[in-house]
């Protein structure tokens, strides 16, 4: 649109020029771009359908020389230019990577910084009392970049009228008498928010940094690491309770499904009365990476037969480094079931996105066929790991 501006302008300050604009595809989405669009075309400003081939100059005349193919009449065409303008696609600046590093923003995979929540925290950030607006988040015009400033800077103020700050409690946390200082957790956590404490010489969480994914906890092999809302006696007591009633011919897929996404499509799924395996049973949790290689170990020993992992995909996760976190538990539970004669593809994980219903019917359903094709896990192969 900004290419139907620009050629607008120029023909209203010179209606005798002639305006071409080639281009793959239009999406006039906006308010008013439809009109605009139209009236662009009134104006003389001609479209063609069609990427532009080839360029040269010309060396008598010095234009260019632009040939192209009008995919829409299927005619080659070919003139000269005295001026050929390229609409580039908008990036973010490279100035904005000390803001990002500093402040320990995500970017989405298109480049630009990444909302909180798509529809609830629209110009919120994942670290509290930072917001965004206008191309920082996105390719935008002026008008939504002035209805999101807006939008942040009321949010600037909620956050500036308060007396105390409220800090979600679902936040990592350490065990002094179990950390024994060896500092492998320092460098895992996305946003730097476990320190040495040099008095002590342990590792300590700093809550103001902590974001609460989880995913510092499966690099602690003692489990000093632990997890409010989360710790790791509620999460062998929760494997503990959806394996008891397990019976003797019957087998047990365990979901690890994260808040965000995969819980909410699992209840999607339910409330329109979706079917899927009656041997499967859902344990919430923050994230995926949440889920330490010893958790599911101990859910093989226990009688789980099958473990999926459940995250949101990358692009709309608020933990975009969950997935790699989660790879690299998958990899040692992978080597502890080769080594005790299991097989690997028992375990897997999957990326849903909200609307995902069938894609998790499949998954799922698919885990639990495969199963039937398994052998079944014997005692002595649980006691191994």
């Amino acid at each position: 649109m900004y290419a139907t501006k620009l050629a607008s302008l120029l023909k209203q300050v010179k209606p005798e020029k002639e305006i071409y604009i080639f281009y793959t595809d239009i999406r006039a989405y906006g308010k008013g771009f439809e009109e605009y669009y139209k009236k662009a075309q009134t104006m003389g400003i001609k479209y063609i359908r069609g990427k532009v081939a080839e360029l040269e100059e010309n060396p008598e005349n010095k234009k260019v020389i632009l040939r192209a193919e009008d995919t829409l009449s299927r005619q080659v065409i070919e003139s000269e230019f005295d001026l050929v303008v390229l609409s580039t696609g908008l990036q973010l600046s490279n100035s904005s990577e000390k803001i990002i590093n500093f402040l320990k923003l995500t970017k989405s995979s298109d480049g630009f910084l990444q909302e909180a929540h798509p529809k609830y925290k629209p110009v919120d950030t994942n670290i509290e009392g930072v917001f965004i607006a206008g191309t920082a988040q996105g390719p935008k015009d002026i008008p939504d970049t002035v209805a999101q400033a807006s939008a942040a800077a009321a949010r600037s103020m909620v956050s500036l009228a308060q007396k105390e700050f409220q800090v979600d409690p679902m936040l990592a946390y350490v065990h002094p008498d179990k950390c024994d200082g060896c500092g492998d957790c320092l460098n895992v956590c996305p946003k730097d928010a476990i320190v040495m404490n040099k008095e002590t010489g342990k590792a300590e969480v700093l809550e103001a940094l902590c974001i609460g994914c989880g995913a510092c906890l499966p690099s602690c092999s003692k489990e000093a690491l632990d997890f409010h809302g989360y710790t790791n006696d509620q999460m062998y007591a929760a494997i503990q309770g959806v394996l008891d009633q397990k019976k003797e011919n019957e087998t047990r897929i365990i979901i690890f499904a994260d808040d965000t996404c995969t819980y909410r499509v699992a209840d999607a799924v339910g409330i329109r009365k979706m079917k899927y395996s009656e041997d499967t049973r859902i344990i919430r949790v923050p994230s995926s990476s949440r889920i330490s290689p010893n958790l599911m170990l101990y859910a093989f020993k226990e009688g789980a037969d099958a473990i999926i992992l459940g995250d949101c995909v990358k692009k709309s996760s608020r933990f975009p480094w969950s997935k790699e976190m989660t790879e690299k538990s998958l990899e040692i539970v992978n080597e502890k079931l080769k080594s005790a004669g299991i097989d690997g593809r028992r375990v897997v994980f999957s990326e849903f996105s909200a609307g995902a219903l069938n894609y998790f019917l499949n998954i799922v359903n698919g885990m639990a066929e495969n199963l039937k094709q398994y052998e079944r896990i014997k005692e002595t192969q649980r006691k191994e790991l």
